[in-house]
């Protein structure tokens, strides 16, 4: 009896050991797989595989856990207890891996019968959203066994699972939000203010708008109606009523009398409501909504139309970006307007445009690589949406394409004041320092401003300088302006005794300064603010700029395409 006992004791130990090892491997192989699970993988069906692969080799490890030799482990109180959070854990892995197999191979049905066009396009983002709500169903009903007094490994991968519920549920909702939004707003009808963004004349965390009209949306289909140039449009008057932050930190630039002077505020929902009062009050009827567009996105999107050929040739998505912001003014005469030339570029531009639209509202099949692109631009807020429909708009706040910044936000912009088109040829560098000072932070921001115009070779519309403005040459006339956290304190530029822009914007402070800026010159300047001791984290958002703002910080250095976290 007493060798039964032992053959029975080293045959658990051992088959705690083996299962332990195998699960260990398991999970860190989940943990590297992880990382690879983005759409293009799900789309094209690696992933899929993967996933239906480590649902049977937990199937595996529950069958071992299950086994009826251990049934005296079971009893016990604490080794039980492991032994069927253990059990749990290995069924729940199992099967949520499974279900999301069998969601990706769902989702990747419906892509792959091509989201169509029309209502046929609606239709498929409605199945996306019911076929991912019936997927959350299954993930909220999964049961994950005894959570406390658990010892080692089980802690851990208990911590691990439930943190992979949380990415997982929030994916899903996130998705489940984006598509039933974009089926309500492809379904329509409804009326969108379309503005064009042009980034060579930036305001704050986009481009200047400098035409608009009227996207009007039924059916999956899209028509976009005349453009007109914003120049053109008179101002409203008397003006309309602002957001009470807009007003007193930037009422000074008149947005609520011209639509060229919107996106002073790095809240776009404020910018968009202001955008739609100002055009209805221009006695056109009320819109559903406001989108913005820039170059940038225009260029994403060429990447599935193709090129676009017009009278002033062909245009692909590797040059159009250049083309739009700065080649296509060189038609102009050196140092005078032309007012025949604007109307040609300007037609040239509104057939680019309506090219584009038209072939991708054509386009029926979206490669994962495309999607990828356009969320990396959707991310850098060269796409801006807000609707009035509270469905869209959580489908625009869920895609990251609703343009709030977070209470916890920084954004470094360069607001153009030169009337000119020189920031093509600005660039901005940012060298972010945060030490504990006393009961909190202190932040120290070092901001460099290069004008890169060149001395010749440029026409005065672009380089300037603007009638009136006492400027030089490709001299650039603009305002350093900063959005901090609204628990930001004391923050401030050094040597700048009084500042152009000071205090709150909705949940955000800002700050801006005044730079003018000769053509091979560069402004330095330091801003500083402080942070209390409850801070955990600043989120550094992109600022839509052509040529990217480069960051560093603690040794690191990227680009804002898009936002960055940066922990304290």
């Amino acid at each position: 009896m007493a060798l039964l006992v032992l053959a029975w004791a080293a045959w658990v130990t051992w088959t705690s050991l083996r299962v332990q090892a195998e699960a260990e491997r398991a999970r860190a192989e989940l943990q590297a797989d992880r990382a690879d699970l983005d759409a293009s993988a799900i789309l094209e069906g690696d992933a899929v595989e993967r996933l239906a692969d480590q649902a049977q080799r937990f199937d595996r490890i529950h069958d071992r856990l299950a086994h009826p030799l251990l049934t005296p482990i079971r009893v016990l109180p604490v080794a039980g207890r492991q032994l069927s959070a253990a059990s749990h854990q290995a069924a729940a892995a199992a099967t949520g891996l499974r279900a999301a197999a069998d969601l990706g191979d769902q989702l990747r049905s419906i892509v792959d019968r091509g989201m169509g066009s029309g209502p046929e396009r609606v239709e498929a983002l409605r199945d996306v959203a019911s076929t991912v709500r019936r997927g959350e169903v299954v993930f909220d009903q999964l049961d994950l066994g005894p959570g406390d007094a658990l010892l080692g490994p089980l802690a851990s991968a208990r911590r691990e699972i439930d943190e992979a519920m949380v990415e997982v549920h929030d994916g899903l909702d996130r998705t489940a939000q984006i598509s039933a939004g974009l089926a309500e707003f492809f379904e329509g009808p409804s009326d969108y203010l379309l503005l064009a963004a042009n980034n060579a004349q930036m305001q704050n965390g986009q481009g200047m708008v400098l035409s608009g009209g009227v996207l009007h949306v039924e059916e999956g289909h899209l028509d976009l109606g005349p453009m007109q140039p914003l120049d053109e449009v008179p101002e409203v008057d008397p003006p309309i009523p602002l957001d009470a932050d807009l007003a007193a930190r930037w009422g000074w630039l008149d947005p609520n009398h011209d639509l060229r002077h919107l996106g002073l505020s790095a809240r776009f929902p404020v910018t968009a409501d202001t955008a739609a009062r100002l055009w209805s009050a221009l006695g056109h009827p009320p819109v559903d909504g406001v989108v913005v567009v820039d170059p940038v996105m225009l260029a994403t999107i060429m990447e599935v139309t193709g090129p676009v050929r017009t009278a002033g040739g062909e245009h692909r998505s590797d040059d159009v970006l250049e083309y739009i912001l700065n080649g296509q003014y060189q038609g102009y005469p050196a140092d005078s307007g032309d007012d025949a030339y604007t109307l040609q570029r300007r037609d040239e531009l509104d057939e680019i445009a309506r090219t584009v639209l038209d072939a991708f509202e054509g386009v029926e099949d979206l490669e994962p690589e495309f999607l990828e692109d356009f969320h990396a631009a959707a991310a850098g807020r060269h796409l801006l949406m807000w609707s009035t429909d509270a469905t869209v708009q959580a489908a625009f706040e869920a895609a990251g394409v609703h343009g709030q910044v977070s209470p916890d936000s920084v954004l470094l912009s360069l607001v153009n004041r030169s009337g000119a088109k020189l920031d093509w040829f600005m660039r901005m560098s940012a060298g972010l320092s945060i030490e504990r000072a006393g009961d909190g932070y202190e932040a120290v921001l070092d901001v460099a401003v290069t004008n890169r115009a060149p001395a010749d070779g440029q026409p005065r519309y672009v380089v300037g300088p603007y009638a009136g403005s006492g400027l030089e040459r490709g001299e650039y006339l603009g305002l350093v302006t900063l959005t901090l956290p609204a628990r930001a304190t004391n923050s401030r530029f050094d040597g700048v005794e009084r500042l152009a822009v000071a205090g709150a914007d909705g949940e955000n402070r800002t700050i801006a300064a005044w730079v003018r800026i000769p053509r091979g010159s560069t402004a330095h300047l330091v801003a500083r603010f402080e942070l209390p001791a409850s801070s955990v984290e600043l989120l550094i958002e992109p600022s839509a700029r052509a040529h990217p703002t480069r960051w560093t910080y603690d040794g690191r250095d990227w680009k804002d395409r898009e936002r960055r976290t940066v922990a304290l």
